[in-house]
């Protein structure tokens, strides 16, 4: 019996393999505030100046606060400053997982479309612990209609047609 499937020359995009899903941090400022609620500003940029930030060197970065503290926005601005000085890739989100799901919002935007001309494009969607958001699908879908031959949804064996071209 023939794998029509096999035959067919089609690409595979999982959008968790865009990044490094294992290093990805958290940067939590609850350790950074008195009793756990108030953010002291001398206090605050005496320890970033302090800070050794060499543990996130090979890192991505989101920003969060795991307290229930009013943080004010020039304390997001100016850890992103020091981040930045430390040429460490960093965004503000709540969680892992919206992290995860802006940082492959990037790559999208970063993703050499190229080697994906006039080819069959899966991508990957369905089961595993990380959920990618929809918007994601929707932004990569738009970056590659373009130039691909096809697009489908889910994988290989039960693909989803979204588009020919």
């Amino acid at each position: 019996m023939e794998n029509k499937v096999a035959k067919k020359a089609i690409e595979t995009i999982d959008m968790l393999q865009l990044i490094s899903v294992s290093n990805i941090k958290g940067f939590d400022l609850k350790p950074f505030l008195y009793k756990a609620i108030i953010l002291k500003e001398k206090d605050f940029r005496d320890a970033l100046k302090d800070y050794d930030f060499q543990e996130f060197k090979e890192s991505q970065v989101y920003i969060h606060c795991s307290s229930d503290a009013i943080i004010p926005v020039w304390a997001y601005m100016l850890l992103a400053s020091y981040l930045t000085d430390w040429d460490i890739p960093h965004i503000f989100a709540q969680n892992k997982a919206e992290a995860i799901n802006l940082f492959i919002s990037d790559a999208i935007s970063e993703l050499d479309v190229k080697p994906y001309t006039n080819k069959r494009v899966v991508i990957k969607g369905c089961g595993g612990k990380i959920s990618v958001k929809e918007q994601n699908y929707v932004k990569l879908t738009q970056k590659l209609k373009p130039v691909v031959r096809a697009i489908s949804y889910g994988e290989a064996c039960s693909m989803v047609p979204i588009s020919k071209n």
